[in-house]
């Protein structure tokens, strides 16, 4: 919390939230759920909580992504009062069973929750919304991530001009990082899914007074 400002040091912290949090409603103005899927924050998150506040967003994610459909990325979820008090938060919540797959999990929850708030006609959006990118800087993050040269750059231009970004914590950790999102996903660092080149990758982390603690993680 000492990199968060002033103003947004009144939060209630919890390593998890249980439904009986949502049988409160009334005693929160937002809740914020996080999952242990990200390093950091490797900077300061106020500028992130001062676009939480004016936003107008009654569900709003640090990223989104366009994989299975719209949707919001679940690492970082922050609900508004008004969603909190209509009571689909919990009803969502209690729905919540646990599953063997990621697959499974990404596609029941992470994309389920942001189909039924857009069925309901909430607002919701992204920090770095996908929906936003122009087609530049699609393009130009592909070459920006380190990702080994060949097919696999001519694959992922190809999405871009597309409009498939994919996983945007993956395929533009460093898009996301500079835009203002301080968190790069472990499954980056710790599986290389997209098969980046991890030492340019790790060169740049090298900046930030938390990557000590990346590596000693991924130790």
């Amino acid at each position: 919390l000492h990199r968060v400002d002033r103003r947004q040091r009144q939060m209630c912290i919890r390593d998890s939230v249980g439904l009986e949090l949502l049988q409160r409603p009334e005693e929160y103005d937002q809740i914020v759920l996080m999952n242990d899927s990200v390093f950091g924050p490797l900077y300061g998150l106020g500028s992130v909580f001062e676009w939480l506040n004016r936003s107008g967003l009654d569900c709003a994610s640090l990223s989104s992504s366009n994989e299975l459909g719209y949707h919001l990325q679940s690492y970082f979820l922050c609900f508004n009062g008004c969603l909190i008090r209509n009571g689909i938060l919990e009803q969502f919540l209690s729905g919540v069973v646990q599953e063997d797959s990621k697959g499974t999990i990404v596609e029941k929850y992470e994309v389920g929750l942001s189909r039924l708030l857009l069925a309901g006609n909430w607002n919701i959006g992204a920090y770095y919304d996908v929906r936003e990118l122009s087609l530049w800087r699609r393009i130009l993050a592909v070459f920006r991530n380190g990702k080994n040269k060949g097919w696999s750059y001519f694959q992922l231009c190809r999405r871009a001009v597309r409009g498939q970004v994919g996983n945007p914590s993956l395929t533009h950790w460093r898009d996301l990082i500079e835009s203002g999102v301080p968190f790069v996903k472990v499954q980056l660092l710790r599986d290389n899914p997209l098969s980046m080149d991890m030492a340019n990758i790790h060169r740049y982390l090298k900046q930030f007074s938390s990557y000590e603690d990346i590596q000693k993680y991924l130790a």
